[in-house]
Formats: C-alpha cells, sequence, structure tokens
C-alpha cells in the first residue's frame, strides 16, 4: 500500500516469510531476515517460484528414487529415538536421503520443508497437545503416503504462487 512496483520490502523478522510473498507477488523486491533456521528454511520455499512443469518432473523422480530405495542410513541422534520407531525411522531416512541427492539447491529445500512438515504426524507426539508428549497407541501413518499428500499440496500452492508473480520477478 505504501510502496510502488520495483520498491524493496524489508521484514526483520519475516518468520514464515508472508510479508515477502505478497511483495514478490505485487512486484516489489521482498527481503526478510530471521534467527531461526526452520523459520528461513519454510520462508526460503514459499518464496521461491519455481517453474511448476519442473518441480513436477523432480517430484516424480523423487518418488521413484524412493520407491526403489530399500535402506538408508538412519541418522543417529537420541532425539529421534524418542520420537519414532525402528520401521518409520526407517521409511522417513528414506525419503530424507533421496531429497538430499537433489542438485537443484531451490527444489532440495522445497522438498525439505514438505518433510519437515510429515515430522509430527509420523511421531508419537500426541497430536492434540502442544506440549511434547508421547502417545504409545498412536496409530502412526504411512511416511510415503503423508509426503505424497503434503507433497501433491504443496506443489499445487507452487502453482498458484507462480502464476501470480510478475514476469520480472520469476527464474529465467
Amino acid at each position: 500500500e505504501y510502496t510502488e512496483i520495483g520498491d524493496i520490502v524489508v521484514d526483520p523478522f519475516m518468520g514464515s516469510g508472508t510479508t515477502i510473498v505478497e511483495a514478490i507477488m505485487s512486484g516489489r523486491i521482498g527481503v526478510g531476515v530471521d534467527i531461526n533456521p526452520v523459520a528461513y528454511l519454510i520462508s526460503k520455499a514459499k518464496t521461491t517460484p519455481i517453474k511448476p512443469d519442473k518441480l513436477e518432473l523432480e517430484f516424480n523422480s523423487l518418488l521413484e528414487n524412493i520407491e526403489k530405495t530399500k535402506k538408508s542410513k538412519i541418522p543417529q541422534n537420541e532425539r529421534i529415538d524418542y520420537w519414532f520407531p525402528k520401521a518409520i525411522k526407517e521409511k522417513l531416512a528414506i525419503i530424507f536421503s533421496n531429497i538430499n541427492e537433489i542438485k537443484n539447491q531451490e527444489i532440495k529445500i522445497f522438498f525439505l520443508c514438505g518433510f519437515s512438515n510429515i515430522l509430527k504426524n509420523c511421531s508419537i507426539w500426541l497430536q492434540k497437545s502442544n506440549k511434547p508428549t508421547r502417545d504409545y497407541e498412536k496409530i502412526l501413518p504411512e511416511p510415503l503416503d503423508i509426503f505424497k499428500r503434503q507433497m501433491k499440496f504443496t506443489l499445487k500452492r507452487n502453482t498458484e504462487f507462480y502464476a501470480k508473480v510478475p514476469v520480472n520477478n520469476k527464474p529465467i
């Protein structure tokens, strides 16, 4: 409202990047910073317009690679062991390792963000609680199914964002 097309909009505490998204869609240059690395990851994925057909091809390739991978190294971390049963850890490790094989950094970040979004659902974290409480009775979903569903939603949102981004703000 208070800027012109081409102006710079700065958000010094960008969180998930909504102000930057709006700046980009309205033809401004969005610049944001945040001390939280997770906020940075989310905002980077959210504010980077990626050609939908390129992203769709990469997603299909990623799914093929995930389905071919039988085993992957599980990171050793007591917090991972605390929240995830072994079978779920193995499936999540396969998804994670295949995402990390993606060469294009922007696309890798896009999929890492989607992956991070499924972790609470795939853990024994009590769903109705904001406090870290374990639910040993929780029926855990199939991680790849949840990942596919999350990514289809996120791919759709990227397509909508890409369509609204002015030509001069789109990647070449």
